[in-house]
C-alpha cells in the first residue's frame, strides 16, 4: 500500500535523523536499518498506533489498533475516524488538532468513545502529538490509543461501592453527608427547608434472634425496596447501619409537609412483609429535624438531633413519627 510505505519512510526517515552514524556503516544503510527497526515496531507494538492527517483521516493503523476497533486495516485506512467515534463525542479529536497545529501543545491527552463494529462501545484515552516538517508545520499526527472500557468500569465500581451500602445497595452516609451539603446550599438560594429524617425499624432484634441474621438481612433489603418506591426524585434515602435509614427531604415547604413525608414513609410497612415464606407485620419509627435555609449545623448534630425525635417517636408507641424545627 502506497499511503502506508510512504507514511512509514516519513516517520523513518524522522527517526534516522536523530540517529548518529556508527563507524563503518554509511548514512542509507544506518537509515535503512532505523527505519526497519521502526517499521517493525509500529506494526508489533501492543498499544494502538494511529497516523492521521490534518483533516482527522487515517493514514496508516497498527494491527493493535485494528483490534480495538474491530475493523480490518483496509477498512480504516482513508477514513474520517469520526465515522468510529461515538456521536456524544465527536468533535474531542478536532479541538486536539486545532490545539497541536496552533502549537499550544506538544501533545494533549483526551478521551473519548469509540464504536466498534460489533455494536460495543469501548472508551479510549488518547496521545496525540504532530509529526512538523524542517520548517516546523505540522504535516500529520501520531496518536496512541488505549482501551480504558474495563479500567473505567472498575473505577466506577469502586467509586460505587465507596459510596453506597453493600447489602442494600442504598446510599450509605459518607454520600448522604455529601448530598446534605448540596442541599443546605440549594435551599439558601431558594429560601425554603431541608429535613433530615432518620428511621428505626421496630423490634428488628427479634427479627434476628428468632428468624436469625440472614432473614434480618432479607428485611433490611426488603424495606429499602419498599422505601425506594416512595422516595421522591430530589430527595435522598441513605442507610445508616444495622436498621436505621436516613431520608434527606428537600424542597420542603413547611414543617408540617416535613411531617407528611415521614407518614409516607411509615406507611409502606401498612402492608405484611413475607419473610422465608411467614408473613410478618413490621413496624417503623421516624424522627425528624427541619432546617430552614443553611445552617451551621453539621450533619453529625442533625443526625443526633433526628435520632433524639426518633426516640421520642418511640417512647409515644410504634409505628409513630415525631418533627422537631
Amino acid at each position: 500500500m502506497a499511503c502506508r510505505d510512504d507514511e512509514l519512510e516519513r516517520a523513518a526517515e524522522a527517526v534516522g535523523t536523530a540517529l548518529s552514524v556508527s563507524p563503518g556503516h554509511t548514512a542509507s544503510e544506518q537509515l535503512a536499518k532505523s527505519g526497519e527497526r521502526f517499521r517493525l515496531a509500529f506494526e508489533n507494538s501492543m498499544a494502538g498506533t494511529l497516523f492521521d492527517d490534518l483533516e482527522g483521516r487515517a493514514l496508516e493503523v497498527n494491527d493493535a489498533f485494528c483490534r480495538i476497533l474491530g475493523v480490518a486495516r483496509e477498512d480504516l485506512i482513508g477514513k474520517d475516524m469520526e465515522e468510529f467515534t461515538h456521536p456524544d463525542d465527536r468533535g474531542r479529536s478536532e479541538e486536539a488538532r486545532r490545539r497541536l497545529i496552533a502549537g499550544e501543545a506538544d501533545q494533549v491527552t483526551y478521551t473519548k468513545r469509540y464504536l466498534r463494529r460489533d455494536g460495543q462501545v469501548i472508551d479510549v484515552e488518547v496521545a496525540k502529538s504532530p509529526a512538523r516538517d524542517s520548517n516546523g508545520s505540522t504535516v500529520y499526527f501520531v496518536a496512541s490509543v488505549r482501551d480504558v472500557t474495563r479500567e473505567k468500569a472498575l473505577i466506577a465500581q469502586l467509586s460505587h461501592q465507596a459510596m453506597h451500602d453493600q447489602l442494600t445497595g442504598l446510599a450509605n452516609r459518607a454520600l448522604f453527608e455529601d448530598r446534605l451539603l448540596q442541599a443546605h446550599a440549594r435551599a439558601a438560594r431558594r429560601g425554603d427547608w431541608n429535613a433530615v429524617m432518620l428511621l428505626d425499624l421496630d423490634d428488628f432484634k427479634v427479627v434476628n434472634d428468632t428468624l436469625g441474621h440472614r432473614v434480618g438481612d432479607e428485611l433490611l433489603v426488603a424495606v429499602a425496596r419498599l422505601l425506594e418506591q416512595v422516595t421522591r426524585s430530589s430527595d435522598t434515602l441513605c442507610r445508616l447501619g444495622g436498621d436505621e435509614f436516613l431520608y434527606l427531604a428537600e424542597q420542603i415547604s413547611s414543617p408540617a409537609q416535613a411531617e407528611e413525608v415521614a407518614k409516607r414513609l411509615l406507611g409502606v410497612f401498612a402492608a405484611p412483609i413475607v419473610l422465608a415464606g411467614v408473613s410478618r407485620e413490621q413496624r417503623a419509627s421516624v424522627g425528624a429535624v427541619v432546617v430552614f435555609g443553611q445552617t451551621s449545623r453539621d450533619s453529625t448534630q442533625l443526625i443526633h438531633e433526628a435520632d433524639l425525635a426518633m426516640y421520642e417517636a418511640k417512647r409515644q408507641g410504634k409505628g409513630h413519627c415525631v418533627v422537631h424545627s
